[in-house]
């Protein structure tokens, strides 16, 4: 039952349209893209790690020039996601590539009462091109461009999307703020009714406290976000304690969802690499998320 429940919300937005023109399909946008972003809240707009920022805010790309990113993320109920990401410079101009993949195998196909009469599967994939350049000392601006996908026994829709995020280092001393609109675009007819892209925008600050005599950074972050078809507003909250740029404790808080508010993770960097976890736990006897990402620079490797 926990399945089937799972499986029309991410599965059958064509329903969810049918009943209120508001709701939005495409629900694989908003699962979370890496570890650390998703143990700290999942806001990822102000501090946005390594090639994260190709999935919350491009204005970060040049930040990490040279990384690149795979996350595989466990889902509830047989949903499984991965994305992956490289950030990189062509002619001097930063770009980033960002690839995900969702997907929910072996749903039962039930016309009648008794054995299921088979099995069929789900698939989303989303491709995009990131860059950002500077608009003025400590601002900059970025931009994403995304091909969409969805498929579902023989019905299956093509569409695009664009993110847009600035970056602002230097208004006040520690503070990074960030201010993202995602996911503005439009899908073809899936059979006969378009899936709505689930727009939103977000808007984040980090504080970073440096305890230098004690190999401390502690980053405290805070924010909002909106979904354009809800009325709902998420306050979004987290906390890392990172010691001697190597080990990382993460802790993050999230409001107004029915199912889940709390998340957890750790991190550890590693002979250039940083293996990042994170853990969400949901209500109502859901189950967990695990989010585990590897990242390294690929610019020390060779």
């Amino acid at each position: 039952m926990k399945k089937v429940f799972l499986i029309l919300i991410l599965s059958f937005p064509l329903y969810l349209r049918a009943q209120d023109a508001g709701n939005s399909g495409l629900t694989f946008l908003k699962l979370g893209a890496d570890a650390r972003t998703v143990s700290l809240s999942g806001l990822g707009t102000a501090a946005v790690g390594k090639t994260a920022s190709l999935f919350y805010n491009p204005a970060f790309i040049p930040d990490s020039n040279g990384y690149v990113g795979f996350t595989h993320n466990n889902y509830l109920q047989g949903v499984n996601s991965e994305n992956f990401g490289v950030n990189f410079q062509w002619l001097g101009l930063p770009l980033g590539i960002s690839i995900n993949t969702t997907s929910v195998n072996d749903i039962e196909i039930r016309t009648k009462p008794g054995e299921a009469e088979g099995t069929f599967s789900v698939h989303y994939f989303s491709a995009g091109l990131s860059s950002a350049f500077n608009l003025a000392r400590g601002i900059r601006f970025g931009a994403t461009v995304k091909y969409l996908y969805e498929g579902m026994l023989a019905d299956e829709a093509y569409g695009y999307a664009f993110d847009f995020g600035v970056r602002a280092e230097g208004i006040m001393k520690n503070v990074t703020l960030g201010l993202a609109l995602r996911n503005l675009g439009d899908m073809n007819n899936l059979r006969s009714v378009p899936t709505k892209v689930p727009a939103d925008v977000r808007a984040g600050a980090k504080y970073l406290i440096n305890q230098e005599a004690f190999n401390v950074k502690i980053s405290a972050l805070g924010g909002v976000q909106k979904y354009l078809s809800e009325n709902k507003i998420h306050f979004h909250f987290g906390t890392e304690i990172l010691y001697k740029e190597r080990f990382a404790l993460r802790v993050g808080y999230v409001t107004n969802y029915d199912s889940k508010n709390f998340s957890a993770g750790v991190g550890v960097k590693w002979n250039g690499f940083y293996f990042d976890y994170a853990f969400v736990p949901y209500k109502y006897d859901l189950g967990s998320v695990h989010f585990i990402s590897i990242t390294a620079n690929i610019t020390n490797l060779f």
